[in-house]
């Protein structure tokens, strides 16, 4: 970093500009948090000086706005990792106007690229509002210049274990709505972020209670919030799904599983998926989404009970658009819509008299690489629904079902998930005289369930097997 450091002083000395670090690197310099990224606030042509200290750093010059000059510098470091310096224009006639257009306090401090590097400039008392671990607005326009600060405050709050103060979250809920305008990618990415944490449930759930941000993101919430449910609930359903989320997070952080398996579920839900994000953020997405279809589905019986018949696919249809309102990636997009269809089908299981090794199978084959995270959702979403009505009983037997469902996925997935393979489709095709279609691949599949059920055990079996059923 020093090496960095006296690039960029460099550059500002030969084309005689200023230069201050700002924002996040300041805050987490006071804090003693490392940090791989910079923020440079330039008082001349801000892509003079970054071309040149991307050219003396062996870096990639990327233009972020033209128009208000933001630029950013990415170099690739020995670790793996790309630092970022991102470069922009000063805001006004000094650094300390700059700084008073800034999101928060802890934010608002800066550091003279010129001096020594012990320097604060902090007119906002961003330092004692580190210390009383306090997320406080600059001024009360902070949220109206830029309403995704809204979920900026939650993320911080979250990530550094802060406090939002009164005046701060009473300006973000006069904000809210404004949210709505912000392009999907941006709220993404901080909602992706926020999701993250550990206990990402009470600052969620804190923007429910105090900013009422969600229906300005979810468009949804606002029926979720008014469609009853059944006796098996106390809750309607939007309250229902932000419990699930507690839930989820309460399981991970004490799982009722064994150490062995609990191990590969955790690796398996951590795994990235896209743009350094992970399932776990996916899995917990599904959490408040998973029942919006029982906005569209609810009816009742003759005996006046309520039901939600096919609210799972229901669903489906609004998760798609959300995902596509906030540019969620194709395999975000995939993980997220197969969890919203699918996360009923183990308590489904459950309330048959007995499930059959097929019908395992069947479920497994479908969900593919996301057995362990639907079984989770299902979990927490059963967790959720028990717990309203002190249902302790049923919640026991349901959990020690659904480790008996991670034990088969996880422990025994020649026989459940992946059977090895008697035969291949050219097999099919030459005894058969099939040609490539969709059809091989079904009556692979038939094959493969035939034998997880005990019908067929070798490659001559199987042959004879399919052609008694095309026959």
């Amino acid at each position: 970093m020093l090496r960095i450091m006296t690039v960029i002083k460099s550059a500002l000395h030969d084309y005689g500009a200023t230069g201050y670090i700002v924002g996040g690197f300041v805050r987490d310099r006071l804090l003693q948090i490392d940090t791989n990224d910079l923020d440079i606030v330039v008082d001349k042509d801000v892509f003079v000086v970054s071309r040149a200290v991307a050219e003396k750093l062996a870096g990639t010059l990327i233009v972020l706005d033209r128009e208000n000059q933001v630029a950013r510098v990415a170099i690739k470091q020995q670790s793996g990792r790309t630092l970022h310096l991102d470069f922009s224009a000063l805001k006004g006639a000094t650094i300390e106007e700059d700084l008073k257009h800034r999101d928060f306090t802890i934010n608002a401090m800066a550091i003279p690229l010129m001096g020594d590097g012990n320097q604060l400039i902090d007119d906002v008392q961003g330092r004692s509002d580190l210390k009383a671990k306090k997320i406080r607005m600059v001024s009360p326009q902070a949220f109206a210049a830029d309403p995704l600060r809204i979920l900026r405050a939650l993320r911080l709050a979250a990530h550094l274990d802060m406090e939002i103060d009164e005046a701060t979250l009473k300006a973000m809920a006069v904000s809210a709505e404004k949210i709505s305008a912000i392009s999907g990618e941006r709220i993404w990415e901080e909602l992706s972020q926020l999701l993250l944490n550990a206990d990402s449930y009470q600052y969620i759930r804190l923007a429910n209670d105090r900013v009422d941000l969600w229906r300005y993101i979810f468009p949804q919430v606002n029926e979720m919030r008014g469609t009853e449910q059944n006796f098996y609930h106390r809750d309607n359903v939007w309250e229902h799904s932000l419990k699930t989320l507690c839930q989820l997070e309460g399981i991970i952080a004490s799982p009722p599983l064994n150490h062995s398996i609990w191990s590969e579920v955790a690796a398996d839900i951590n795994r990235k998926l896209a743009a350094n994000r992970s399932y776990l953020v996916v899995l917990k997405l599904a959490c408040l989404l998973h029942d919006v279809g029982k906005t569209i589905t609810q009816g009742r019986r003759p005996d006046g009970r309520i039901t939600f018949y096919g609210h799972d696919k229901a669903g489906v249809k609004f998760v798609k658009d959300f995902a596509q309102r906030i540019k969620l990636s194709k395999v975000e997009k995939s993980a997220l819509l197969t969890l919203v269809e699918y996360h009923m089908r183990p308590l489904a299981l459950f309330n048959q008299p007995k499930v059959s090794a097929g019908a395992m199978y069947r479920l497994f084959s479908k969900l593919d690489n996301l057995i362990n995270h639907c079984l989770l959702l299902s979990l927490a979403d059963v967790t959720s629904t028990y717990l309203s009505t002190d249902n302790f009983e049923k919640l026991d037997q349901y959990r020690q079902y659904i480790g008996q469902m991670f034990h088969l996925a996880i422990n025994e997935p020649e026989k459940y998930v992946h059977p090895p393979k008697l035969v291949t489709g050219h097999d099919l095709m030459q005894h058969l005289g099939l040609t490539s279609s969709k059809e091989v691949g079904q009556l692979l599949d038939e094959i493969s369930l035939a034998q997880v059920e005990g019908l067929v055990q070798s490659r001559e079996q199987a042959l004879a097997y399919i052609k008694t059923k095309l026959k």
